[in-house]
């Protein structure tokens, strides 16, 4: 068999099994969008940190079932965006609150924003996670660096 035909095969068994997920494409999205900022300002590129994503992930249910908007303190650097409003896409929300961390943007509507522009720019800075969570119209974005 041709080696289209295998590659085919992977792509959907990966789609069927869980290997590729709104999620996961959510993540290496905001890994480009960082970097792509970062490149822009001198600043060398970050890497995806799995034990930066699960902490991201967990403050970003937790502020979102709470429905509020605060620093986890956790040690790590911070960046929280929230928005309010019909539930979006992942990468939608991730675009919004990176460029707002970014630039200062932000989105029509109501959304907030608390940004460490020095986490952001930092070339001591060389991983980040990134997690979302929503509840009742309410979508929290949590990025954390290392």
């Amino acid at each position: 068999m041709s080696s289209k035909f295998h590659l085919v095969v992977l792509v959907i068994a990966a789609v069927f099994c869980g290997a590729y997920s709104e999620t996961g494409g959510f993540r290496e999205f905001s890994r480009y969008y960082h970097n792509y900022f970062r490149s822009k300002l001198g600043s060398s590129p970050l890497r995806l940190s799995s034990e930066l994503n699960i902490i991201a992930h967990s403050h970003a249910e937790k502020l979102a079932a709470e429905n509020t908007f605060e620093s986890s303190n956790n040690g790590f650097g911070e960046n929280l965006w929230a928005y309010r409003g019909p539930l979006r896409t992942l990468k939608v929300d991730c675009r919004d609150a990176i460029n707002n961390w970014y630039t200062g943007s932000t989105v029509p509507g109501n959304a907030v924003s608390q940004v460490n522009r020095d986490v952001l720019l930092s070339n001591t800075t060389r991983a980040f996670g990134i997690g979302v969570g929503t509840a009742n119209d309410y979508t929290v974005v949590v990025a954390n660096y290392n």
